[in-house]
């Protein structure tokens, strides 16, 4: 099964969840505490400035024309509209365009599907439905706007809107949208200027896709989430770069460090100047001190396109409650506990439900890894994920280690590793009592290898 935004439908319709945790960092106590590992956090307003913004860098703001972006008239027009039921929900969709203008005067119409809870139509007088959690459906390369997607999102009581970015280009026969090819080559293109990008009329449209999304009456504009597979999940964390509003981001498979990787190859072709220059503007990497939004960064221990390790670096540099969930096998197919996280994480920030476990804290003692949960916690299993060899995340073998309650909230594993050997690479992963699991990371490698060498003292 190919996993994309497009194919979330069909693995929600076998685990009765949709395709498609949060804390600050912490470093606990003494003794291993991990560095860099956003545990689940009740309270998104603690990271946020007043009035519910977050900070950002006026480098940022300098670069992505955000406000002149929102003051382009949306001049939206509905091309079609309907009503159905989906898992016996009754859903409400209609077809869209909307003005998008990424430089001035080069106005072009975006094409997106909505669906939401379809409103009572039996004429008899209703409490007024509360308004629905929104999120933006933002695709790979080579696809569309992921219209069955968002209409699960919808019998699942958001407000989704399902994005066909701009332009055709290979696999685009279907797209509607205006604008340049979506190609390879046109995403690392800045000469003359890095507006020449792809990327830059990509992100301009998912910022008018939010706002347009904020405009309508079934949404809840203060609760808006981007949602990005792939080159999607790049052109995501820029748009929160670029738009100060977003509440939430799941960014599937890309992290950042672009360079590195098979995605990368156009952008290594590059003379180093212009390079430089590309990663300044388009590799999140480069958006890592500023404040960020709550995020869940979703990878593969069989991730190829977009190494692991990039994933991994984005998360623990990631400024702003997060949290991470990694699938065992390839990018292309999600597993079932990593899907049911997703789902989980984005009801428990936007809707406040409760969410998959994130560990409080992991530590490390010689070779045994203790894992702290919150209080009454509903766990069902930890364990660790031990790579085989040597090297860094990505190609890796995995081997399962289970590990086993020491009290109400810890758990134990013993690492396996040859005598006066560095401790090996792993990530915990919670798996919940719903069958959703989220992970954590070791200590960071600098902490790691100074603990083993003194034998985890």
């Amino acid at each position: 099964m190919k996993l994309s935004l497009r194919a979330f439908p069909s693995v929600i319709s076998v685990l009765s969840v949709v395709n498609l945790s949060l804390a600050t960092l912490l470093a606990v106590g003494c003794g291993g505490a991990t560095p860099g590992f956003a545990p689940m956090n009740d309270d998104l307003r603690q990271s946020a400035a007043p009035g519910g913004m977050l900070k950002r860098r006026a480098r940022a703001a300098r670069f992505w024309p955000g406000e002149r972006w929102r003051a382009v008239p949306l001049k939206a027009t509905v091309a079609g509209r309907g009503n159905e039921k989906v898992s016996d929900v009754p859903i409400a969709w209609r077809e869209v365009t909307f003005a998008s203008e990424p430089l001035p005067g080069q106005t072009q119409r975006i094409h997106a599907f909505f669906a939401a809870p379809e409103a009572s139509r039996s004429g008899a007088p209703s409490p007024p439905r509360p308004l629905a959690p929104s999120l933006v459906l933002i695709h790979d390369l080579g696809e569309t706007a992921a219209v069955a997607s968002a209409k699960e999102w919808a019998a699942r009581g958001y407000a989704a809107l399902a994005l066909d970015l701009p332009g055709r280009g290979p696999g685009r026969g279907e797209s509607r949208s205006e604008g340049p090819e979506f190609t390879e080559a046109a995403l690392f293109r800045v000469t003359p200027d890095p507006s020449a990008s792809y990327l830059f009329p990509a992100v301009a449209a998912v910022v008018r896709a939010g706002q347009w999304l904020r405009e309508q009456p079934e949404a809840d504009r203060q609760r808006v989430a981007l949602v990005g597979f792939g080159w999607g999940a790049v052109i995501a964390r820029l748009a929160a770069a670029a738009e100060e509003r977003t509440k939430a981001l799941v960014l599937l498979h890309a992290g950042g460090n672009l360079e590195s990787g098979p995605a990368g190859e156009g952008l290594r072709a590059l003379p180093a100047a212009e390079r430089a220059l590309w990663r300044s503007r388009f590799d999140p990497s480069a958006y890592e001190a500023d404040d960020a939004p709550a995020a869940l960064y979703v990878g593969a221990t069989g991730a190829k396109r977009f190494p692991l390790d990039n994933l991994v670096a984005a998360a623990r540099a990631h400024r702003g409650p997060h949290a991470l969930a990694l699938s065992l096998g390839s990018e292309a197919e999600l597993d079932a506990p990593t899907t049911a996280a997703i789902r989980a994480w984005l009801d428990r920030t936007l809707r406040g439900t409760t969410g998959a476990v994130s560990p409080r804290a992991v530590r490390e003692s010689g070779d045994t890894v203790t894992v702290e949960l919150p209080a009454d916690a509903p766990a069902r299993a930890v364990s660790l994920y031990v790579a085989e060899g040597a090297g860094s995340w990505s190609g890796r073998t995995w081997k399962e280690v289970k590990a086993t309650r020491a009290d109400d909230r810890r758990f134990r594993a013993t690492l396996p590793r040859e005598k006066d050997a560095p401790l090996p690479l792993y990530f915990v992963r919670v798996t919940d009592a719903r069958g959703a699991a989220l992970a954590a990371l070791p200590p960071a490698p600098a902490v790691t290898r100074a603990r083993a060498q003194r034998g985890g003292r």
